[in-house]
């Protein structure tokens, strides 16, 4: 994600910025080595984190019809971005 959209996320919708940021971290985690007790409650975060950014990532594309041209930028840009953490906690938290 460029720095502009990286900027407009954390200015403009704050609470999916922070999920974000957590979600990584617990991606980075699991990425590491630990043990298999904390590896459960990091796939039990990382599926509470799936959920939350699924919600908070639809109140955004809500607005998308009445966006302006660079509003619908940026939902797009964020919607791409969002995709690809949602997509790794999915598959680490077995969210369905």
């Amino acid at each position: 994600m460029n720095a502009l959209m990286h900027v407009w996320l954390r200015l403009t919708l704050p609470a999916l910025s922070a999920e974000l940021r957590y979600g990584q971290r617990i991606l980075a985690r699991l990425d590491g080595p630990c043990d298999p007790g904390e590896a459960g409650v990091l796939r039990l975060m990382a599926r509470g984190a799936y959920e939350t950014i699924d919600r908070l990532l639809a109140d955004v594309t809500a607005g998308y019809p009445s966006a302006g041209p660079l509003g619908r930028r940026a939902i797009i840009a964020v919607e791409a971005y969002t995709s690809r953490v949602l997509r790794r906690l999915r598959e680490q938290g077995g969210a369905s």
